[in-house]
């Protein structure tokens, strides 16, 4: 029996296999679905294109995160107009009274 010699294309089948991430990293369990999902973005950042635009990137993150001094507060909501305010009144009337017809149907039931 012959040995089968392999080609440069089972080769390279055999190198497109994906990077496997830990399951722990800095005492955190990562999620099987994001390991698998890091595993192919680690394969995509090994192109030299792609990891000087996520160098890029990252660099643009941290000078945002640098120049930002004070935290931005959220915008205060504006007072809800008599109108809502009466909306929502209803709303909890008719919710309380068909929650109240729910309990009699199953009482009798």
């Amino acid at each position: 029996m012959a040995k089968t010699k392999k080609t440069k294309a089972d080769k390279a089948a055999k190198k497109t296999k994906p990077t496997k991430l830990p399951k722990h990293i800095a005492g955190v369990t990562i999620p099987k679905m994001l390991r698998e999902e890091g595993g192919a973005l680690v394969d995509l950042m090994r192109h030299p294109l792609v990891a000087s635009i996520a160098a890029a990137g990252l660099a643009a993150l941290s000078e945002a995160i640098r120049d930002s001094t004070k935290p931005k507060s959220a915008a205060t909501p504006p007072p809800a107009g008599k109108a809502a305010v009466d909306l929502g009144q209803g709303a909890a009337i008719l919710g309380t009274m068909i929650a109240a017809r729910a309990i009699e149907s199953l009482k009798k039931a």
